[in-house]
């Protein structure tokens, strides 16, 4: 399953490009840099993947990929 979310904002530092996912990394004034830290531990946790680029009309791209769920596995909340 893919889910791809786009923006317009300012996009992604090209500085930071290469260590968004790390702890502590951050571009805001009063983040903490562990948004994407957290994100990325816990999709990989569950076998999927996040990825973020520039789109292709300006901003940024976020794609989450995850492995569908076997025919009669657990559902959250079921």
């Amino acid at each position: 399953v893919r889910l791809t979310i786009t923006d317009n904002g300012p996009g992604v530092p090209p500085d930071l490009a290469d260590h968004l996912f790390e702890p502590f990394v951050t571009s805001k004034a009063r983040g903490t840099g562990l948004g994407l830290f957290v994100v990325d531990t816990l999709v990989r946790r569950m076998g999927g993947s996040v990825r973020l680029s520039a789109a292709p009309s300006g901003g940024t791209e976020a794609v989450l990929e995850m492995p569908q769920a076997e025919e009669g596995g657990d559902r959250a909340g079921a």
